[in-house]
């Protein structure tokens, strides 16, 4: 469990500063070469994964993928706002279901959830090889190639790096590893804060070079989605990282079953998506959903809070396919209004500030939830059953913990997963109750459907 909380903020705190570095070499690279190289990344990432001996291999992996997969989703959204109308972009992008990675780690192995990657990347590579012609309107800016490099801002990428690196790292170390007071969790965040108040000041003199022009932050649209999208799809990503999490030390239920039990929210998600994009191409309105999917994830974040060790499936599948309905249908209209309201010059950085924050976000909240699940289930655990060892309940994984632990300690073991269950789910609440706040301060405007 105490690698767990590592493996998802790979995914997402490295990559950050390369989804910046993607929007800048979108500007001024051609669009399908950078598209390739980032296919690539996701594969060699994927392949490591695969393979990987140990849990410190595969968050190498995890991170070297998400480089790559930072690169596909600015890639694949810059893609299509180039080449639709800006109201129909949420309709062009899918959803992927979750339970086909249970079902490899049932019945084959869990490398699947990786090697399968591997034909998916190169089929997915070979179309937009041979399939995808570059729209006319995507020309690399013309400027000498020592500007293109000093573009790619280096030494922000380093700052911003190491600011994602050691603020992770003081969340994860807080309260499970060293104390909140110790010197090394102190010494790590006050290093992050200097770092991001070093990359403050470089970003504001470098101007155009920087990998966040403030020219750009001055724009209400970006600022206020980038704000929505950080808490939002935080929000988001913490939850569809539990409540898997809930299914199998709760209800005992295999890695299969707990996507199965995952469908009504991956189906109300996509349902959503779609009809949300439809309403947005007929209306160009997109503000009410942005306003009313924080609000309406809120309240379904916090019905799910009510999770416990003995609720019916009636509830937990309810409380899905609202929230579903709620992140589905406003998860992308930050990028929506973005890219509809952007300049074709500055839609390449704009779409990669916004995933940025979005990122950003979802590892943020990934590793403040696993920080607190642990340190829930550890205080708890210590006045229930304080003979249980506590690294022992932190090394075990949710799906063994019926095998691992003695049988009169089991429902002691389990009371505390859901305790800490409960604190994680909580801060889903804040997370959203943050995004609603922001989202009031959108434009209501309509965006021109036509262009």
């Amino acid at each position: 469990m105490r690698s767990l909380g590592m493996v998802l903020p790979s995914l997402y705190a490295l990559p950050p500063s390369n989804q910046l570095v993607r929007g800048k070499a979108y500007k001024y690279f051609r669009l399908k070469i950078c598209f390739l190289v980032s296919i690539f990344i996701f594969e060699v990432g994927s392949l490591i994964c695969g393979v990987a001996p140990n849990s410190v291999t595969l968050i190498v992996g995890r991170a070297i993928a998400g480089i790559g997969c930072a690169g596909i989703a600015s890639g694949a959204y810059i893609i299509i706002g180039f080449s639709a109308r800006p109201a129909k972009r949420p309709v062009l992008t899918g959803v992927v279901g979750a339970s086909y990675g249970g079902a490899f780690t049932d019945h084959v192995s869990w490398r699947w959830c990786f090697y399968i990657n591997l034909p998916i990347g190169g089929v997915s590579a070979a179309i937009i090889l041979f399939c995808f012609s570059t729209p006319p309107q995507s020309v690399p800016a013309v400027v000498p190639y020592r500007e293109k490099l000093l573009q790619m801002d280096p030494l922000g990428t380093a700052l911003i790096m190491g600011f994602t690196t050691s603020f992770l790292l003081a969340l994860q170390y807080g309260g499970i590893q060293h104390a909140w007071g110790s010197s090394m969790v102190i010494g790590l965040f006050a290093g992050s804060g200097l770092i991001l108040a070093a990359f403050v000041v470089l970003e504001w003199f470098q101007g155009e070079r920087s990998m966040i022009t403030p020219r750009l932050l001055k724009d209400r649209t970006l600022y206020i989605s980038s704000a929505y999208a950080f808490f939002f799809a935080g929000g988001y990503f913490a939850l569809i990282y539990y409540l898997p999490i809930y299914f199998q030390s709760i209800h005992d239920v295999s890695p299969t079953m707990s996507g199965v039990r995952n469908l009504p929210l991956i189906i109300a998600v996509t349902i959503a998506t779609i009809v949300s994009g439809a309403s947005i191409t007929n209306t160009g309105i997109y503000a009410p959903i942005l306003v009313g999917s924080a609000a309406i994830a809120t309240v379904a974040a916090g019905l799910i809070h009510t999770l416990d060790v003995g609720t019916g499936s009636g509830k937990w599948i309810g409380y899905q396919v609202l929230a579903g309905v709620a992140w589905g249908a406003g998860i992308q209209v930050p990028m929506i209004a973005t890219q509809g309201t952007s300049k074709e010059l500055d839609l390449a950085p704009k779409t990669a500030i916004l995933l940025f924050f979005q990122t950003v976000g979802g590892a943020f909240l990934i590793a403040a939830a696993q920080t607190s699940f642990l340190h829930t289930m550890l205080k708890e655990m210590r006045e229930m059953a304080p003979q249980v060892s506590q690294s022992q309940l932190v090394q075990t994984g949710a799906t063994e913990i019926r095998q691992v632990f003695d049988e009169n300690v089991i429902p002691f073991v389990i009371r505390t997963y859901m305790e800490g269950l409960k604190v994680a789910f909580a801060l889903v609440i804040a997370a959203t109750g943050v995004a609603f706040t922001v989202s009031l301060g959108t434009r209501w405007s309509r965006l021109k459907t036509n262009n």
